[in-house]
């Protein structure tokens, strides 16, 4: 019985894991260009159009039809062939002209091309008499891999999307070229492995231990310590150190951190490595191996899905990198971002860049990359922070690794930050849990441990430097915890057990109010002059705060919130305080998020999206406990009621089964995310930044570049394409500046505005306004990126005012002739 019960579990998993490795569609060439159709296939025209597949398993070509009036009758044949003499056959379709809409999607599909990555291949298109179909291109050079021919004669590129299927197969041999290709093929160990563990783990960990502060013996529960104070110090540091007028530099730091090494070594020799014993220990072996393959298996996850990036993604990114690259030049917290911007207010939170800073003095790595593998780094981290607060809320380790692994491995959110490069909030979220249980322990522990409160105010602090709203989380949280324990002690010893609670309470808040008031001195005086200058308020856009319904409900979120819910209701019956403490902060967020719910005004301090974004930590405590309900209760009942049936099912068999149904689901969910970026928010591709190299070694450093820009949001603009990384890669001024620009003068603001509508606008090079801006910016060239915005290279090709001077078909440049 046991046997059969075996393998059909195993039939069960197999089954499961098989659904899991199908494979997900991957762009490979995406040509979005065009102005113009051919004419209708009809039997006198052929188009062929070359190109270079990318990446293996080539299995689809989409195409984008004009249809002229009707579709006509006959038969469309496709044929994929390759550009050797004789022009073997690969794949063909034949379709019904009848079948095809105008302007709708059409996909050419056919068998995986197993070997196609960097190979040629040659897309053949006729038609049979009586077809008014064509198909949409440029009519000039948009691909620099490949040309359209109609009728033999060159005359640009179709618009097209190749596709191919990224599969396990293909995953593991790409492995292997992920991390060099990160680390633009340096040492993995001194470029990327070293750093980051001298970074994110050793402050962190002689401050821990060194202070004696490791009474949990759960060795995960150290190691996420050691990694939120490791990111929380820096910071703290950066700030106290520029109060004091010292300057970090990149030898200092080199020699600060190989001296830390060196005392977390003399540690461990002299402590005859007592602090690694718990890995080891009866009863936390397995937990520890749990918890660090999955965060294993996160990290491969989030790397493979940047396999494909050269920049971090989005408008957020360039920001990022402008606020680090202050950061690593002067040594200190800045205080405008100037020389880069005329902009002399700097009140950003800065934590993520000062860490980003270390890591990028440590490895030597462009800002950009190396800010682009700690984000993923640190977005693998949540799941460690995940384990962290569910452990400290419900005691129970498998509720503590359910989170983890969902945080990790199934939610949608954190994973899905790296499409906006939100990377201060993604940190932000991972020092929340360390800085809410360490809080918790300070207001709980009987005798008051001042060590303790230190660490206490440092995570708060730390927390407040590196994103303000998510601090805001952390006080929403706390004051719901404050106000649940003060009525429970209340009912059971009076008013008199609370004062010494809230006292705890007052100290921790002017600890850290004490450790980053700097810093709320400078972020005051400086929104107080903006707001002075500008002669704006505070007080809130609803269009700003309305609730991202596609996020909420974004992929997986339904089932986790119902799982969710399961755990919330349990946790209600059982009276269980910290279910309440938590289902109070999601309460409390949603009311300091809206105060007009309770007739209050708005402001923009916070916006719904922020919070919807964040959600997944609390689902993931409540899903674990949710867990833990199922796991504790359905296998009993479940092997009851099959007794009662005159089945034999052990309780065990049960748990197995869930177990299993447990790791197909996370499975099926990881690969579901191994293509995770938006392309829509990747503004630079490999020729954007072909074309960077080739501006920094052919321009003057004055040159001056009109960028792709349109409206974002709240009256600000940013870039479409790679031009908008032109300032931050090759130090060119470009008209549109990076998102900070807004906290200018007015009138600076104004103007910068003023342009970018203009630009985003214009339909012809020779507009007037155009023109009238090129010559009063001494604009002295125009950038086309790969991405495109208004600006295409059509518009410039035939005035003389503009001369190419550069050109891959993707990306194009033109000089503007004095």
């Amino acid at each position: 019985m046991r046997s059969r019960l075996g393998v059909s579990l195993m039939l069960l998993l197999t089954l499961c894991l098989t659904g899991c490795t199908a494979y997900v569609a991957e762009l490979d060439i995406t040509q979005e260009r065009l102005d113009i159709a051919t004419p209708p296939l009809d039997g006198t025209h052929t188009i062929v159009q070359s190109f270079v597949c990318q990446h293996p398993n080539l299995y689809e070509i989409e195409l984008l039809p004009a249809v002229y009036e009707t579709p006509g009758q006959g038969t469309l044949n496709l044929h994929l062939r390759s550009p050797a003499p004789g022009h073997r056959e690969l794949a063909t379709q034949s379709v019904d002209a009848a079948r095809i809409a105008h302007n709708e999607p059409f996909h050419f599909t056919f068998a995986p091309q197993p070997d196609s990555s960097g190979k040629a291949y040659e897309l053949w298109i006729e038609g049979s008499p009586g077809v008014r179909v064509g198909f949409w291109y440029s009519s000039v050079n948009a691909y620099g891999d490949g040309q359209l021919q109609l009728d033999r004669n060159d005359v640009g590129d179709l618009h097209f999307t190749t596709r191919c299927r990224y599969d396990p197969l293909v995953m593991a041999r790409e492995i292997a070229t992920i991390l060099p290709h990160l680390t633009q093929g340096r040492s993995l160990s001194l470029s990327l492995v070293i750093p980051l563990a001298l970074a994110l783990l050793l402050p962190g960990y002689l401050l821990w231990h060194g202070l004696n502060l490791t009474k949990r013996k759960d060795p995960v529960v150290n190691l996420a310590f050691s990694l939120a104070i490791s990111l929380a110090i820096v910071p703290v540091c950066l700030l106290w150190s520029t109060v004091f007028g010292w300057h970090w530099q990149r030898n200092l730091c080199l020699i600060a951190y190989l001296l830390l090494a060196f005392c977390a070594l003399s540690r461990l020799l002299r402590t005859r490595f007592a602090d690694l014993a718990p890995w080891v220990a009866e009863g936390n072996h397995r937990t520890a191996t749990a918890v660090l393959l999955l965060l294993a298996i996160t990290l491969l996850v989030r790397l493979a899905q940047i396999r494909d990036l050269v920049l971090p993604a989005w408008v957020d990114s360039p920001q990022h990198v402008l606020v680090a690259e202050l950061v690593t030049m002067h040594g200190q917290v800045p205080h405008s971002y100037e020389p880069f911007l005329a902009a002399p207010n700097f009140v950003y939170h800065f934590g993520f860049h000062a860490n980003t800073a270390v890591f990028q003095w440590l490895s030597d790595l462009p800002i950009p990359q190396a800010m682009l593998i700690l984000g993923q780094v640190l977005n693998a981290a949540s799941a460690l922070m995940a384990y962290l607060l569910t452990l400290r809320l419900t005691g129970r380790k498998l509720a503590a690794v359910v989170a983890a692994l969902v945080v990790g491995l199934v939610s949608y959110m954190p994973a899905y930050y790296v499409s906006w490069g939100r990377y201060t909030q993604l940190t932000g979220l991972l020092l929340l849990p360390a800085a809410l249980v360490v809080a918790i322990d300070w207001l709980e522990t009987e005798q008051r441990s001042y060590r303790l409160l230190w660490i206490a105010g440092l995570m708060q602090a730390g927390l407040f430097l590196t994103h303000a709203r998510v601090t805001i989380f952390c006080a929403c949280f706390l004051l719901a915890y404050l106000l649940c324990e003060s009525i429970v002690r209340w009912r059971r010893g009076g008013a008199g057990a609370n004062p010494e609670l809230w006292k705890r309470a007052g100290m921790l808040a002017l600890l850290a109010i004490g450790l980053c008031g700097p810093w709320m001195v400078q972020v005051s005086a400086g929104v107080l002059s903006a707001l002075r200058a500008t002669g704006r308020t505070l007080r809130g856009d609803p269009s700003y705060n309305a609730v991202p319904r596609g996020l909420l409900f974004i992929t997986h979120n339904r089932e986790l919130m119902a799982l969710a819910a399961i755990g919330a209701v349990w946790g209600l019956l059982r009276r269980k305080k910290e279910t309440i403490w938590v289902l109070a902060w999601c309460i409390l967020v949603a009311l300091v998020i809206n105060p007009g719910w309770l007739g209050l005004p708005s402001t923009n301090l916070l916006n719904n999206a922020t919070a919807v974004i964040a959600l997944f930590l609390p689902l993931s405590v409540l899903d674990g406990q949710a867990i833990v309900f199922l796991w504790d209760h359905v296998p009993s009942a479940f092997a009851s009621l099959c007794k009662r049936l005159g089945l034999r099912v052990a309780a065990s068999a049960v748990r197995a089964t869930l177990m299993l149904l447990m790791i197909a689901v996370t499975f099926c969910s990881a690969w579901g995310m191994i293509s995770i970026v938006n392309p829509v928010t990747v503004l630079a591709t490999a020729e954007d930044l072909a074309a960077m190299d080739w501006i920094s070694e052919n321009t003057p450093v004055d040159a001056v570049f009109l960028i792709n820009t349109h409206h974002w949001q709240l009256g600000t603009f940013t870039g479409t394409d790679g031009g908008y990384w032109i300032a931050r890669l090759t130090g060119r001024r470009t008209l549109l500046p990076e998102l900070p620009y807004v906290y200018g003068t007015p009138d600076d603001v104004q103007r910068v505005n003023n342009i970018a509508r203009i630009v985003s606008e214009v339909k012809e090079a020779d507009d007037p306004k155009l023109k009238e801006i090129l010559e009063r910016e001494n604009v002295t060239h125009v950038y086309v990126g790969a991405k495109g915005g208004a600006l295409t290279p059509q518009m410039f090709l035939h005035t003389s005012q503009y001369r190419p001077v550069y050109s891959t078909g993707e990306v194009w440049i033109f000089e503007v002739v004095k």
